[in-house]
């Protein structure tokens, strides 16, 4: 007898529509130019965000998160993505993306037609597998478990694939964006990327091509439950982490501002206090509901200006935090970077509430 896999209402409690994506405008340097929310449905506005800046020499991309609101502090999914490339083998990248696409494809046992293959226009090849297949539902740990993924792929094509596009800032570009070489980034099939040879794609690429993937992608029969098996699995790997269990709190980035956090996160931390700093400001990362990945992620910034030796305790820092949240204590190591003279949030936090 065959079970369904629980809805994502039934597994976190959130009865959550992810139908918002973030539009963004560049220029050549990487600025964001401009930005805008429209529902992912709304295919009029998508394809209407280009021509906005005809003759700009801009580029144009969306979240890779979809948002179940106009907000990056709403919760999210997101679709599977590798990006495989290479500056001197192409055909090489082409090779690891097909083959390490369709071992995922055989993982999830998601149907091979829901998988979007393309050429970026650049240097290599994008896999996109789109949420709806595998019944996504919010979790911390989706990028980490991305990560993890695209880690295992690479071992057998050692180089090709980017590690290190798994974050909430990552952007999706546009397909039939022109890019730097003067060819778009255009959809393949997948008997085109896995047969033709990288000259007859790149002639291919010297113009823009029919686009499909606003199509309705359907949910694989299985791939619901590898999405929940592996995100238990991932996060297993990780501490205990009190917050990413708090149903009741949303998931941002955009998280208030603390005098002290900003001045460590914009300065050189000399040796001999790293170590204490790191501890006292992952616990509160923690406080401020910032999860153990993006804890490591902000210590790992600031401790790259002037490195530690042991970068396993960039972790341990982490998952010590994790497991004691607190809010700015005035009386720590961080006071000494307050620009105030003291935390007007720590003392805000101890005034009785209405």
């Amino acid at each position: 007898m065959e079970y369904e896999r629980p809805s994502g209402y039934e597994l976190t409690g959130h009865d959550d529509h992810f139908d918002h994506i973030e539009l963004m405008a560049q220029s050549p340097r990487g600025e964001t130019v401009a930005q805008a929310f429209v529902r992912i449905g709304d295919r009029e506005a998508i394809e209407a965000w280009p021509k906005r800046f005809h003759n700009t020499g801009l580029s144009f991309s969306h979240s890779i998160c979809i948002y179940a609101g106009a907000t990056r502090r709403a919760r999210y999914v997101v679709p599977f993505y590798l990006h495989a490339r290479s500056e001197t083998d192409l055909d090489g990248a082409r090779r690891c993306l097909a083959e390490a696409g369709e071992q995922v494809l055989i993982q999830m046992d998601g149907p091979p037609a829901s998988a979007h293959w393309y050429f970026d226009g650049n240097n290599g090849f994008e896999l996109l597998i789109p949420f709806q297949v595998f019944d996504a539902f919010y979790s911390p740990w989706i990028f980490p478990l991305y990560a993890d993924i695209a880690a295992q792929q690479d071992r057998s094509h050692p180089g090709f694939l980017d590690l290190n596009i798994y974050s909430q800032d990552y952007a999706w570009t546009f397909p039939n964006c022109r890019g730097r070489s003067g060819l778009y980034k255009i959809p393949l099939t997948e008997d085109e990327i896995s047969e033709l040879s990288v000259d007859e794609i790149l002639a291919m690429a010297a113009s823009p091509r029919p686009e499909d993937s606003y199509l309705d992608a359907h949910v694989g029969k299985y791939a619901p439950w590898w999405f929940t098996d592996e995100l238990k699995h991932i996060e297993e790997q990780f501490p205990t982490c009190p917050k990413c269990r708090d149903d009741s709190a949303e998931y941002t980035q955009d998280h208030p501002v603390v005098p002290c956090i900003q001045a460590i996160e914009s300065t050189v931390l000399p040796e001999g206090t790293r170590h204490a700093t790191y501890y006292s400001l992952a616990a509160v990362y923690a406080g401020l509901n910032i999860h153990y990945p993006e804890i490591v992620a902000r210590l790992q910034a600031i401790d790259a200006c002037n490195p530690i030796l042991d970068p396993n305790d960039i972790a341990k820092a982490a998952e010590h935090g994790c497991r004691h949240p607190c809010h700015p204590p005035c009386g720590s190591v961080l006071r000494q970077y307050c620009p105030e003279g003291g935390c007007k949030r720590s003392e805000s936090k101890q005034q009785p509430k209405d």
